[in-house]
């Protein structure tokens, strides 16, 4: 009997289902369609676990030169979660949103092609991929919208939110490659020089994305107040790098990120609801 195959990667799965969240939180009150907004959600994530078994046959395929022996479940696997997105999507669609799902799709299925192709060339777990991974997971943050909005797909609120946690979730991929880094040292304790070196890739990405954040609130392209859902998040970074050590408890690290997350998509609605 054919196995079910279940994504096990955690983050992914809050990167993915708290974008979703603040998008339809934050499309206009009144005017939620809750039949599309549930619908999405079940086709979003049923795209989302037919991932995984898809992403193991490319690999094997990719190394081996064959599928493997768990081809068959795996192919089982991709085609159960591909026909109840078909079938949750087509019901969306059904409800008057065609052709700007179409769109959307289209978005995700670029995104998802440079994301296994970079997997499969450089690693699942390089820079390159992981980053094109979150933008693409940060997609359902336009899509929640969308759907709870009937309108506003590629507008200004939505395309911001979309940056707004694509930027966030990016930060958190460079503090735990931080950290991961300072663990390999085996060290209790680190010199400045060592902690700026491991830091030195999350530094770099905060002093692009501040500046960035504070030009769009302002110029009016993002709420004024913008910068501001970043800060738990880049306060946790900095104290990070400060006591930067190779004693990590992954458990504990997974339960601060969530903490972390949680609150940024609580700031992020109440900034993009009515911070403009």
């Amino acid at each position: 009997m054919r196995r079910l195959m279940v994504p096990r990667e955690h983050g992914a799965w809050a990167m993915l289902s708290l974008p979703y969240i603040s998008g339809f939180l934050t499309a206009p009150a009144g005017e939620r369609g809750w039949a599309r907004v549930v619908l999405g959600a079940a086709g979003m994530l049923s795209l989302f676990m037919a991932r995984a078994p898809l992403m193991r046959l490319a690999k094997q395929r990719h190394r081996r030169g064959s599928f493997g022996a768990r081809a068959g479940d795996y192919w089982y696997s991709a085609l159960v979660y591909l026909v109840l997105a078909a079938v949750f999507f087509i019901l969306v669609a059904s409800l008057g949103e065609g052709w700007e799902l179409w769109q959307i799709a289209s978005a995700a299925a670029l995104l998802a092609a440079l994301q296994t192709l970079s997997a499969l060339a450089l690693g699942e777990r390089s820079m390159t991929a992981e980053l094109t991974g979150v933008v693409l997971l940060a997609l359902a943050a336009p899509l929640g919208y969308y759907l709870a909005a009937g309108d506003g797909l590629w507008g200004v609120e939505s395309v911001t939110l979309w940056a707004a946690n694509a930027t966030y979730y990016g930060a958190t991929v460079f503090n735990v490659k931080m950290k991961v880094a300072s663990m390999v040292t085996r060290r209790d304790s680190l010199g400045g020089r060592e902690k700026l070196a491991l830091a030195r890739e999350s530094i770099t990405y905060a002093t692009i994305a501040v500046p960035v954040w504070v030009a769009l609130a302002l110029t009016g392209k993002a709420p004024a107040a913008a910068p501001v859902v970043f800060t738990p998040m880049a306060a946790y970074v900095a104290w990070s790098a400060a006591t930067m050590s190779s004693r990590l408890k992954l458990k504990t690290e997974g339960f601060t990120q969530l903490g972390l997350s949680l609150a940024f998509t609580a700031a992020l609605i109440a900034v993009w609801r009515y911070g403009w």
